[in-house]
């Protein structure tokens, strides 16, 4: 904590001070010679301590929200370096499958027939795969 913390941590803490010691007449006259009233002070308190209470139980979802936010951005600007050819990168994904076959499960109870997938389909798959880091060497995301 810096001097500056430090200082302002006290001038905090000689506030609340000063409030738990006051008289409740007192802060009733204050706020009266102040032109404001009583009522809309407390309400305006219990909305900002509502809010704090809030923000403070937000906070490891608002992290967890950043987190999966920063994930999110690397995988959409990685590419993988794919084959240029259709018939090559059906040939990728057919080598993919066949020394990872846990990998391809989900992709065949979506497509019965492997021949029946479109290149982009392929495409797609190969893209995901490279994200999860099961291209082969030399295909890797850039």
């Amino acid at each position: 904590m810096t001097k500056k913390d430090d200082r302002i941590r006290s001038l905090y803490d000689a506030l609340a001070e000063s409030i738990v010691e006051a008289a409740d007449n007192e802060i009733l006259e204050e706020c009266r010679e102040s032109g404001e009233s009583p009522e809309k002070v407390a309400a305006h308190m219990r909305d900002v301590l509502r809010r704090a209470w809030s923000d403070y139980q937000q906070r490891p979802l608002k992290e967890a929200r950043q987190t999966y936010l920063r994930a999110a951005s690397l995988v959409q600007k990685s590419k993988a370096n794919l084959p240029d050819t259709a018939e090559e990168r059906r040939a990728l994904l057919k080598e993919i499958l066949s020394q990872r076959p846990e990998a391809g499960q989900t992709l065949m109870a979506q497509f019965r027939d492997f021949e029946e997938m479109t290149d982009k389909d392929i495409q797609s798959w190969l893209e995901q795969f490279g994200h999860l880091g099961l291209l082969p060497p030399g295909e890797e995301s850039k």
